[in-house]
């Protein structure tokens, strides 16, 4: 499974999507949190493998995704 982010401008006009992560699919992953921080969207998702499960970030400035 793929967390991706696009910028929608108020007129519905789609930006290009960008992928964030991959992650397993299934009920451990959970749902994608996203937080708008002044500037920057926070992104929270839970990363879960056979192996170990943990809670990544990434934060990612909005000027980055406007200018798409």
């Amino acid at each position: 499974r793929e967390v991706r982010i696009r910028h929608v401008a108020s007129n519905g006009r789609l930006a290009p999507s960008n992928l964030v992560a991959t992650t397993a699919a299934g009920l451990m992953s959970g749902f994608t949190q996203i937080l708008l921080r002044g500037n920057e969207v926070v992104i929270a998702w839970t990363d879960a493998n056979d192996e170990e499960t943990a809670v990544r970030t990434a934060v990612i400035g909005v000027e980055g995704l406007i200018g798409q």
